[in-house]
């Protein structure tokens, strides 16, 4: 992120992470077999692809979209986290929540260089002083955040499965499989190594 604002002009200051995302539904998801019966809205095209390959009936809509659709029964699931989720009261029309970790968004904050430069010394070391400190409380809040937002939905009905099962992560894992391969084929070599360095933190 550093490299790609840099040729941008503009200086990282801090990451945020926000909690992982999955699957809202108005039914459990105990095995892939039930992905079938979901029409789920995405927010993204790969997210789209991934589900619609794992067999469920998948489409990138904005939030203002998918909300009326879902009211109407046009759609029974909702790819979003636990934030999210809370956040619209999807508890009011989906009643389960899959954990199933797709993604975990994170929000930057930066600065133009030009404007970073031309900080006195003192200025420059106190920003990235309090960026450092900022980026570090919002890490250290992330597993209290997520605890807190379980707590919320279950409080408004909602039933939670964290760890999803496996055959369901084995499946959209199987499903992603293209999509990664296709971004493989066309990312810069060092996207490609930081990506592999990732999965294998992850296993």
């Amino acid at each position: 992120y550093e490299k790609a604002l840099e040729a941008q002009n503009l200086k990282l200051l801090y990451m945020t992470i926000w909690p992982a995302t999955g699957l809202w539904s108005d039914r459990a998801l105990n095995s892939a077999n039930d992905l079938n019966a979901l029409v789920v809205r995405t927010y993204d095209n790969n997210s789209a692809e991934v589900l619609q390959a794992a067999g469920a009936h998948a489409e990138y809509l904005p939030f203002s979209e998918a909300i009326p659709r879902l009211k109407d029964h046009k759609l029974n699931a909702i790819l979003s986290s636990g934030d999210g989720g809370a956040s619209r009261k999807l508890w009011d029309d989906l009643r389960y929540f899959t954990a199933i970790n797709y993604a975990i968004s994170i929000s930057i904050a930066f600065i133009r260089l030009d404007a970073f430069a031309s900080l006195s010394t003192p200025v420059q070391a106190q920003v990235m002083a309090a960026a450092t400190e900022t980026e570090k409380s919002q890490f250290d809040l992330i597993d209290r955040r997520t605890a807190d937002n379980y707590a919320r939905i279950r409080a408004n009905g909602v039933n939670i499965s964290d760890p999803a099962p496996p055959s369901l992560i084995a499946a959209l894992k199987r499903a992603a499989a293209m999509p990664i391969s296709a971004w493989r084929a066309k990312a810069p070599v060092e996207a490609v190594a930081i990506a592999d360095w990732a999965s294998e933190q992850k296993n």
